[in-house]
């Protein structure tokens, strides 16, 4: 997998090493304290094994949940939650016969919800 590494500065002026993995969306990794031999020599054939350890320890994968939520005279709250899309459309159909309100799919769910 091609992967781009560029050295950077965050807006507090901390070193950063900027990654982009393939057509994945691109992320920044502090330097100091995370990437040392980077932080020190700069790019070269140890950024690669840093930036895998950095990943092994820190990012974990997040599990994609898609809401329902309700936007009715109260404003808006979430109803429902679903790991695919496609469940979320099936529900959504159920969710549509009520009446009370408008029924919708969104990526986000509103800030009480707790499931």
């Amino acid at each position: 997998m091609n992967t781009l590494y560029k050295l950077d500065r965050d807006t507090n002026g901390n070193t950063t090493l900027r990654v982009k993995i393939g057509n994945a969306r691109a992320f920044s990794i502090q330097t100091n304290g995370n990437l040392p031999t980077t932080h020190r020599d700069g790019i070269g054939s140890h950024t690669q094994p840093e930036v895998d350890a950095y990943m092994a320890e820190h990012r974990k994968p997040r599990a994609r949940r898609i809401y329902i939520n309700l936007k009715g005279e109260q404003g808006t709250e979430t109803v429902d939650e679903f790991t695919t899309r496609q469940e979320a459309r099936a529900m959504l159909k159920e969710y549509a016969q009520l009446s009370g309100g408008e029924y919708y799919i969104s990526s986000r769910a509103c800030k009480d919800w707790n499931a």
